[in-house]
């Protein structure tokens, strides 16, 4: 692996842009499907982390 500062710059920019991508491209994904409830009423999909634990 080259350690130059050069090459450590372009990755953690790389690493970052593709961070923001990702949490954009999920984020219109849940907002599209945001109407999606299952048989008791509740919201289909969400993200992990954000509500608590439910029983399947």
């Amino acid at each position: 692996m080259v350690q130059d500062p050069l090459t450590a710059v372009l990755r953690e920019g790389t690493q970052q842009l593709l961070a923001q991508a990702t949490e954009t491209e999920v984020a219109e994904f849940l907002a599209q499907h945001r109407g999606l409830r299952d048989d008791a009423g509740r919201q289909r999909l969400v993200r992990n982390g954000y509500l608590p634990a439910r029983t399947i």
